[in-house]
């Protein structure tokens, strides 16, 4: 649901700093780091079809529940039996909704942590090359590397992600 890929997108809010890197170098080239950002925009995009195929997949047990929740009006006059009967038809949805968005926070604190995972390793060797241009350059590829195995790792995860989560709306 529309939570959901917004608490994805959050996620990204690292990789939101490459739309500021990846401008045209001063020869008017394209950065080099705009062909990792093409990285990420291809892996959020995946990811934003995945969600949006699991919107759609949502929509026969929301059908489900909303049928459920207008019968309660016809076999109950009582309010509060009426809306007893109303939480209950939403309670497998929400439990459902529970386990879904715990698939993207997975997929999203693994890439995280991934990404952390590169910049520490890398930092202390930074503060070290301010002075060094070429071994900047060196670490910022190794950087970039890091960065596309994070992606990378995280691709194979998506088939097994959809397939638990189609089992949960059956």
């Amino acid at each position: 649901s529309r939570p959901h890929r917004q608490q994805l997108l959050k996620s990204h809010r690292s990789w939101g700093l490459w739309s500021r890197i990846c401008g045209l170098t001063r020869a008017g080239a394209p950065h080099p780091w705009c062909f990792l950002m093409d990285d990420v925009q291809k892996f959020q995009k995946t990811v934003e079809e995945l969600q949006n195929r699991v919107q759609v997949q949502t929509l026969p047990l929301e059908k489900k529940m909303a049928q459920c929740a207008v019968g309660c009006y016809d076999k109950h006059t009582e309010y509060n039996e009426v809306h007893r009967c109303v939480e209950g038809c939403q309670q497998d949805m929400q439990q459902i909704a529970k386990k879904i968005s715990s698939e993207f926070q997975a997929l999203q604190s693994s890439v995280q942590a991934c990404q952390q995972s590169c910049v520490k390793r890398l930092e202390p060797r930074m503060e070290a090359a301010r002075s060094d241009p070429q071994t900047q350059q060196a670490l910022k590829q190794e950087f970039e590397e890091g960065m596309r195995r994070c992606i990378k790792e995280a691709e194979p995860l998506l088939p097994g992600m959809e397939a638990r989560i189609r089992a949960y709306l059956k």
